[in-house]
């Protein structure tokens, strides 16, 4: 049971993650990137760093797709499968969702690295 909650709380700060990228790039109503940016700031992020991090290829890597029109939908599903579990004990297309995140984790750490060592832009999101 821990396995489904701990995939939930993970999968709802990427989602958030994901929404606040997502604020930087698209218009979103006034009152998600107010709600998204107050959070952010809260947690000490600096827009104008990310702000630049988004505007680069490198937060494009799906065939020219913004990442996070990957990534919230992913995280969703995630979130949705997960409740699955929980309420049945039977986690469905286990090894796919299994492929996606070994794949998921791997491109974030390309891309922590090429924030830091490429970028060098102090996003600490």
């Amino acid at each position: 049971m821990w396995i489904g909650v701990a995939l939930i709380a993970i999968s709802l700060l990427g989602l958030a993650i994901n929404l606040y990228f997502a604020a930087l790039i698209y218009p979103l109503p006034g009152w998600v990137g107010r709600g998204l940016g107050g959070a952010a700031a809260a947690c000490g992020v600096d827009g104008g760093s990310c702000k630049r991090v988004v505007t680069t290829p490198y937060a494009r890597i799906f065939g020219g797709v913004p990442n996070v029109a990957v990534g919230i939908p992913w995280c969703l599903l995630v979130i949705v499968l997960s409740a699955v579990y929980l309420a049945t004990g039977t986690f469905h297309v286990r090894l796919p969702c299994l492929a996606i995140a070994g794949a998921s984790v791997s491109i974030g750490i390309y891309l922590t690295w090429v924030l830091i060592a490429r970028l060098r832009e102090p996003c600490p999101l």
